[in-house]
């Protein structure tokens, strides 16, 4: 179904993506994966439709939307300029349970200003050379960076007491052994992303011909995409079962500092602690998580074939494992989602 969902973007999106498929792909390439300093850098918005290309076709996951409060990033090589990855930071989920218990809200706190203290890590994508070498660990770790947190609240005006994320499928390897993320538990397994682009036409000429008797935020997230489902399944008085894809995702809660509940409830006006900077970071990657992988896996980093990020390799790929019957490998993700898959990691270039 993921595969499927892919395929529909690539397909409605390919001569915007087409446009900076050769410099993605060669940004992608220039990295010495043997010897890398990552950062993450606020991407521009001329490097936006490279952050689109990277996004979309580097991950298995197909893209949710992005709504509210949103800075994308894209992770570089300091020593060579070349890009490892994808992350975004944007407003977190109106509705959480598992998060909302472990702070402690009430619905007036967490509508009165207490959204607006945390931010949701919705993107976290490392190329598969990087990947491969425990990418999406120093991404998730320099989420929590000085220069990442100041990004955002510079951008907002407003203090950032945590960031939230969740895994694509269930208890994630990404965020095993990290000491910046805490597992709160876990989500209902409701999503759409099983619903086809028809599908949600047809939802919404249902939505748009009783929105006099339904109320909805909108049709832009993925968050509100859902909420309409909802809204018009119960009106129809149909059941959701057919189409909730029963896969429950793992909930992330990252403190930035001490008093970071404490702020979220409205009890303190600042996070306390000292954030690390992003080359700290890099450095205790490198020591207990970089140089390990290399030394196991650098001569299938080094033989790494980017051209398996081209448009039409990925398209063909989504068409043979989106196919019923398909004897195409199997979808399945590394370190939760952040890596690509091993059928993406195998995909012909022919």
């Amino acid at each position: 179904m993921m595969a499927r969902r892919k395929l529909e973007y690539l397909e409605r999106r390919y001569r915007t993506l087409q446009g900076v498929e050769r410099r993605a792909l060669a940004l992608m390439k220039r990295p010495d994966y043997t010897n890398i300093h990552p950062a993450l850098v606020p991407c521009s918005p001329k490097d936006k439709p490279l952050w689109d290309y990277i996004r979309n076709t580097v991950s298995s996951a197909p893209e949710a939307g992005a709504y509210g409060r949103q800075i994308p990033f894209l992770c570089v090589d300091k020593n060579t300029g070349g890009v490892l990855g994808a992350f975004r930071l944007m407003s977190d989920m109106n509705q959480l349970g598992v998060r909302d218990k472990h702070i402690g809200w009430n619905k007036e706190r967490k509508f009165g200003g207490g959204l607006n203290l945390l931010a949701n890590m919705q993107t976290c994508i490392s190329v598969a050379p990087f990947g491969r070498l425990t990418g999406g660990k120093f991404m998730s770790a320099a989420a929590t960076s000085e220069e990442v947190v100041s990004s955002y609240e510079r951008r907002y005006r407003q203090p950032l007491a945590a960031l939230v994320t969740t895994s694509l499928f269930g208890k994630s390897s990404q965020y095993n052994r990290m000491k910046e993320w805490q597992l709160l538990g876990y989500t209902a397994g409701q999503g759409t992303f099983q619903i086809s682009v028809e599908v949600r036409k047809h939802i919404k000429r249902i939505f748009n011909a009783n929105k006099d008797s339904i109320s909805c935020q909108g049709w832009t997230t993925d968050r509100a995409i859902l909420d309409c489902v909802h809204l018009v399944f119960a009106k129809a008085k149909l059941s959701l079962e057919g189409l909730s894809p029963k896969q429950s995702r793992g909930i992330y809660f990252a403190a930035l500092g001490p008093n970071a509940i404490p702020m979220l409830r409205g009890e303190s006006n600042q996070r306390g602690g000292t954030l690390r900077s992003q080359d700290e970071i890099a450095v205790w990657w490198g020591e207990r998580w970089y140089h390990m992988r290399l030394a196991k896996f650098g001569d299938e980093v080094t033989a790494f074939d980017f051209l398996c990020y081209g448009l039409s390799a990925q398209i063909e790929l989504c068409k043979r494992a989106g196919s019923i019957g398909s004897d195409a490998p199997v979808f399945h993700t590394g370190e939760g989602g952040a890596s690509p898959t091993t059928a993406l990691h195998l995909a012909p270039n022919g």
